[in-house]
Parts: structure tokens; C-alpha cells; sequence
């Protein structure tokens, strides 16, 4: 049988060997990854990689207290906020929020709406 010694030298030898081939190993070609569909490179087209690489401007900061000077035209188009932005405006908002109230229910007297209209508007500009 074989002694403690010949069988350590033998790990060490088989070791050394695999390590060596491991190291021999040449990655694949760039022409090699570009084919490979799990390569990281496979997951976007290069007009993303491109654009992903740019950096995006920031948008100034408004002088504008209320919260919802900070969102876009398109953000405030999607969610369907309007803001006022004078006593005019506040006033003709307000004219159409107490019209829609009366639509939705013909019970409602112009009061009620006009109070239920100024609560939900002091809610949306808080």
C-alpha cells in the first residue's frame, strides 16, 4: 500500500497540475461573447449600452413653494392635477370642481359642493 508521504505527493502533484490547467485556459474571443446569448453583453443592444453610458442632465429647481411645481407638465397631465397659479385660476378650478360635484349628485346644493370642492382642493395643495 501506499505511505502518507507518496499519497500527500500525489495530491500535490494532481493539485499543481489542475491549477495549471486552469490557468492555461484562454477566455473566449470578443467575436466568441458577442455569440454566447447568457454573455452580460447579450442582454442589451448596443444602442442601449450607448445610451446607458450618457448622463442624464438635471433639471433646475423651482422657486415655486408648492410640491407640485416640482413635477412635469406630462406628470401633472398623467395624474390629473392642475395647479393654480393665481386667484383667477384657484377661482375657475374651484367653478369646475363645484360643477362636477353637482353632475356626479344632483342632490348636492351649491354650497355643499362648493364646501366639499375647497376641502378637497386645501387637500391637494398641502
Amino acid at each position: 500500500m501506499m505511505n502518507t508521504y507518496s499519497k500527500g505527493a500525489l495530491l500535490a502533484v494532481m493539485s499543481t497540475a489542475l491549477a495549471a490547467l486552469a490557468l492555461a485556459q484562454d477566455p473566449p474571443s470578443s467575436s466568441q461573447q458577442q455569440d454566447d446569448p447568457t454573455a452580460p453583453s447579450a442582454a442589451s443592444s448596443p444602442h442601449q449600452r450607448d445610451t446607458t453610458q450618457q448622463s442624464a442632465s438635471e433639471s433646475s429647481p423651482t422657486n415655486d413653494a408648492d410640491p407640485a411645481a416640482s413635477s412635469s407638465p406630462h406628470q401633472r397631465q398623467t395624474t390629473g392635477v392642475r395647479t393654480a397659479k393665481g386667484k383667477t385660476d384657484k377661482e375657475a378650478m374651484l367653478k369646475d370642481c363645484i360643477s362636477q360635484q353637482q353632475a356626479q349628485n344632483t342632490t348636492l346644493s351649491a354650497e355643499e359642493a362648493k364646501k366639499a370642492c375647497t376641502q378637497q382642493m386645501e387637500r391637494v395643495h398641502r
